[in-house]
């Protein structure tokens, strides 16, 4: 109740001051998703940093897979209008939209917004650092090892208590990506779902001493307890430089990722398709870096309702996009406070060009002969 008094207040308060400057009045932007990004996205827009555009700005978190539910379903009763996800958009999601939604809402569009670092943080008295090699990484989430003396090779007997994400995940995403790279022949599965993930990989299903959480927040916390161990975020409360609070890789903490294997963006046919946007990433050789990152991503549509005016949510959304993606990094202080890093440039312009005025492209946003009939509340 205290977040929507909060939002229905900015709302009113900027819709007064528009009126006041004669102009129309702003609509609301919504958006939901991932809790990941949660911290970052809320710093920008409660610090005003959408430069030329007045409007009401709340980000609810609810986990990647609810933030896409509410983006794309058509009969959502708490649809937003743009979701964060660090859960990659399925084919049959994608599908789904296009047969339900696409006559009425228009195209949707898929891009990466910054690169996140998955941190493995861990609190364990009197440890004051916590080095791991990729096959004890491998081990831990298969299961392999259930004491703290197997990782440390002393007989310490506490049982490691790993906290997982219980939602549809897209921090779980991102690790399963890099399992089930690395853990050759475990059966690690890609997925946005702790259970299906370590499904192949466990004979005996999730250990009863493990502990299941649904947000970033909660993951914190369940791993802030003496002899727990989970993956999250870099923003919350797990820094990825601090090595008594998050074990290092090859060596590597989360704050040193090698970023040589992202992939070029699409060109030509292949860049009409939204589902083309989403960077991939080779697991880093050992040696050169920590290997588990990924991005964290966003769905806008191409055209929304009330258009791209003064005022428009329309307009509000395009110009946040224009100022994340712009060579002038007007938010570069807030990503690097929270711990992310912005996208390689070469991504940034391919996406401008592609995306944003006055780009001429048939995904450019708001484009007017796409959107004349069309818009995503």
């Amino acid at each position: 109740m205290k977040k929507t008094t909060l939002r229905i207040s900015r709302f009113i308060l900027t819709a007064a001051a528009m009126a006041c400057a004669g102009t129309v009045s702003a609509q609301v932007v919504l958006g939901a998703g991932a809790t990941l990004p949660q911290s970052l996205y809320n710093d920008i827009f409660s610090s005003n940093g959408i430069d030329g555009v007045v409007g009401a700005w709340d980000y609810e978190g609810g986990g990647s897979g609810e933030g896409k539910r509410r983006f794309l379903d058509k009969f959502s009763s708490n649809t937003v209008s743009f979701a964060g996800s660090d859960s990659v958009l399925k084919m049959v999601e994608f599908a789904d939209y296009n047969q339900k939604n696409l006559g009425t809402w228009g195209p949707l569009i898929q891009l990466p917004a910054l690169i996140t670092p998955i941190v493995l943080g861990y609190t364990k008295l009197n440890l004051p650092e916590l080095s791991l090699a990729r096959a004890q990484v491998c081990d831990i989430f298969a299961g392999r090892v259930q004491t703290w003396g197997q990782i440390l090779g002393n007989g310490d007997p506490q049982l490691i208590r790993v906290a997982y994400r219980s939602d549809r995940s897209g921090s779980t995403e991102i690790l399963s990506k890099f399992l089930s790279d690395t853990c050759s022949g475990d059966g690690f599965l890609i997925s946005d779902s702790f259970a299906a993930m370590v499904g192949g990989a466990m004979a005996n299903g999730i250990p009863n001493h493990w502990q299941g959480v649904a947000s970033e927040e909660d993951m914190s916390a369940a791993a802030s307890a003496n002899g727990s161990f989970g993956y999250l975020g870099p923003a919350y409360g797990f820094p990825p430089d601090d090595p008594a609070k998050v074990a290092k890789v090859d060596g590597f903490l989360p704050s040193t990722l090698n970023l040589l294997g992202i992939s070029t963006p699409p060109v030509g046919t292949a860049a009409q398709d939204p589902m083309n946007w989403i960077p991939s990433f080779s697991s880093s050789t050992p040696g050169t870096g920590y290997p588990i990152y990924g991005t964290t991503n966003l769905l806008v549509a191409q055209c929304y309702d009330g258009g791209f005016g003064v005022g428009s949510k329309g307009l509000a959304i395009r110009s946040f996009l224009a100022r994340l993606y712009s060579g002038a990094r007007p938010y570069a202080q807030k990503i690097s406070s929270h711990h992310f890093v912005e996208l390689p440039n070469l991504w940034k312009v391919a996406i401008q060009q592609t995306f944003l005025p006055p780009s001429s492209n048939g995904l450019a946003i708001g484009n007017s002969a796409v959107c004349s009939s069309v818009g995503h509340p």
